[in-house]
């Protein structure tokens, strides 16, 4: 029976059980006629036994060496995925504690160490601006941070009357009150206690008043829920500071100072009555070291300085 090399390989590999190929771009068929050929399988028929054997033997020892690479091969990248998906979950992980980290944990806002990871950076680019828009003599539109402080009126005397869990509740549900006044892209920083920052970003100074009778407004005339659904009457005062305080001296004041400035605004707005705002909107005419001695004094005593610009609530 005369048989082709291409069919003695095939009838090999059904010896052995196997596939044509192995995935390696190898194929059996190639390897199992170069194995018959080296035993001597030449004439086209039908080798003896021992020949077969012998041919089986020089196929596992051609495909030997391929079979383990592929093996090799394949765990390898069993264990670079594995590898891959390891450094992806720690990824998150590492995310997810720097997160939490940035985040206050029972409103949700913003902490202080988000801010001061923040600030600096954002102030020199906001004084870089205001540099140019002097240099050019062009003015500048939606270049100002507004820094605002506010403090929920008698927070302590509602806990006291009402628990901690109702003082919470009106904590957490502030949040998406302050969402509604302020844009996404602004900073809402839980300050201390019931005190809170907001840093409005890359606005106009001409809008301040604005937002912060948005604000007090939003707090004082929605009553908050406790989670036993009994409704609390909350108000805030807030205190307001422009950054920079001098636009014609951009660097004059730093950041912190101008938060200073926005503190004392508020406590005075409490000690005017609670429930109401008082901002600082600009300041010129003066030098700064005169100024920031004036700002050191209780906020009552501002309105002597020539060219400080005060904001204030309706009585």
């Amino acid at each position: 029976m005369q048989v082709s090399r291409a069919g003695r390989a095939r009838v090999l590999l059904l010896l052995l059980g196997l596939p044509c190929g192995l995935g390696t771009g190898l194929a059996w068929g190639q390897v199992l006629p170069v194995a018959a050929s080296a035993a001597g399988c030449e004439t086209g028929t039908w080798p003896p036994p021992h020949v077969q054997a012998l041919a089986l033997a020089i196929a596992l020892a051609l495909l030997l060496p391929v079979a383990t690479a592929l093996l090799m091969h394949r765990r390898q990248s069993r264990l670079l995925a594995a590898h891959r998906a390891l450094e992806a979950r720690l990824r998150e992980h590492t995310l997810a504690l720097e997160e939490a980290s940035l985040t206050d944990t029972l409103t949700g806002l913003r902490n202080r160490r988000f801010l001061l990871d923040r600030i600096d950076a954002d102030c020199a680019a906001v004084l870089r601006r205001h540099g140019a828009s002097l240099a050019s003599g062009l003015p500048l539109a939606d270049g100002d941070y507004l820094f605002f402080l506010m403090d929920l009126d008698r927070f302590k005397r509602l806990n006291d009357a009402h628990g901690h869990a109702a003082g919470d509740a009106v904590l957490r549900q502030l949040r998406e009150r302050l969402e509604r006044v302020f844009r996404s892209g602004d900073y809402m920083i839980r300050w201390g206690g019931e005190e809170f920052l907001i840093v409005a970003r890359d606005t106009s100074r001409r809008h301040a008043a604005e937002l912060a009778e948005r604000l007090r407004a939003l707090v004082a005339d929605t009553p908050f829920l406790t989670t036993q659904g009994e409704s609390l009457a909350v108000s805030c005062s807030v205190g307001f500071a422009c950054f920079p305080l001098m636009p014609a001296q951009p660097a004059a004041f730093a950041w912190h100072e101008v938060v200073a400035a926005a503190d004392a605004a508020l406590y005075a707005a409490k000690r005017a009555g609670r429930n109401r705002w008082l901002g600082v909107a600009q300041a010129g005419g003066a030098d700064a070291e005169s100024l920031r001695g004036l700002l050191a004094l209780p906020a009552e005593q501002w309105g002597s300085q020539p060219g400080l610009e005060l904001q204030a609530s309706a009585d």
